[in-house]
């Protein structure tokens, strides 16, 4: 394969054609289902760790069925929706406030600062210590 062959491959003209696009995408869906299904069925990990398609559907319909799927979405759904109205109760108004005020800017950017690069997953040991396993 010559080199012009392989930057026609990549070229954003190859992107134009919808049937292209089309088989990057299902090829983008596809492939990773293909590697799960080839890694557990040969049982590289536990099946305890990594499943198979069939028993994670088989689980996902029984679980459906019983009504557990439900209460537990709605479960997760309603803590996110918390979630984010306590971020905007208390996120707005800091915000407008440091917009305009430089002393509560000035009060508020150190922290604000330091926090914004700490990974929001490492918040949650945090708040389980804190706060309790309970809702």
């Amino acid at each position: 394969m010559t080199a012009h062959a392989i930057r026609r491959w990549f070229s954003p003209e190859v992107l134009r054609s919808s049937v292209w696009r089309l088989g990057l995408h299902a090829t983008s869906l596809l492939l990773p289902l293909l590697l799960w299904l080839v890694v557990s069925h040969a049982q590289v990990v536990d099946p305890a760790f990594l499943p198979s398609p069939a028993q994670v559907i088989e689980s996902l319909w029984s679980m459906a069925r019983s009504g557990i799927l439900m209460a537990d979405a709605a479960a997760s759904i309603r803590r996110v929706m918390l979630g984010f109205l306590l971020a905007v109760v208390v996120g707005v108004p800091l915000g407008i406030l440091m917009g305009s005020f430089a002393t509560i800017r000035a009060l508020l950017e150190p922290l604000s600062g330091f926090l914004r690069y700490i990974p929001a997953a490492a918040f949650t040991p945090l708040l389980i210590i804190y706060l309790g396993i309970d809702e």
